[in-house]
């Protein structure tokens, strides 16, 4: 089953998408990825194969994060605030019309106009409110959104934690964080190439995967 505001991820290119509205047999969605975004419009049978044949995958939604107010800045709350009213004042009323791409850039104009502000930040706001998960705190501005205490940590490629020992040869070995990404890939190896009933054994289950996605087990 798909459902609204439901996270899913693409194995062949990582690619996250946000399900946005359904309406019939359709469904729109907007990449979470990319710096801004407009919907698509997707078979909903499409999907619910592209699911079934494990081409997409459920994954848990990267901004469900609760950040009570008295973890925030007057400053956070404010702006937060600001553009939660620009989306329920100008957005929602017209939000059938900015979801079809026919008409969208017309609407846009309009809702610029209205609002007083420009269509570079009307976008802006469209992208965050459908990307974060369509609620007042998806309005945060980016600095509120990460660190600090119950958010992901923002990852570098040097592996946080102990550091790995030093190999038989000598070598110093760096391991590799598990992000969010790799841990979707595992899962998704696991039900392709184990729980299956191909008799294979997780060590050859896992020598199949990585022949596939060998990118992961070359970056330590």
């Amino acid at each position: 089953m798909i459902y609204i505001n439901q996270v899913l991820q693409y194995t062949a290119d990582s690619q996250r998408i946000r399900i946005i509205e359904i309406e019939e047999s359709y469904a729109y969605v907007v990449n979470i990825d990319t710096t801004s975004t407009m919907p698509k419009r997707e078979l909903y049978s499409h999907l619910e194969i592209e699911l079934e044949q494990g081409e997409l995958l459920r994954i848990s939604d990267p901004f469900a994060k609760a950040i009570p107010d008295d973890e925030l800045t007057s400053i956070q709350i404010s702006k937060r605030d600001e553009d939660w009213a620009t989306i329920e004042n100008f957005i929602l009323p017209n939000m059938k019309e900015l979801l079809k791409k026919k008409g969208r850039e017309v609407k846009i104009v309009e809702i610029s106009a209205e609002s007083g502000l420009g269509k570079t930040k009307v976008k802006k706001l469209l992208s965050r409110f459908w990307q974060r998960g369509m609620n007042k705190n998806a309005m945060l501005p980016d600095y509120a959104n990460s660190g600090g205490r119950g958010k992901t940590k923002n990852l570098s490629h040097d592996k946080i934690g102990r550091p790995r020992r030093v190999t038989i040869n000598g070598e110093y070995r760096s391991g590799i964080n598990i992000t969010d990404e790799i841990k979707t890939q595992f899962e998704y190896a696991f039900n392709k190439y184990y729980r299956k009933t191909n008799n294979y054994s997780l060590v050859i289950a896992l020598e199949q995967y990585s022949l596939c996605h060998s990118s992961i087990f070359t970056r330590a």
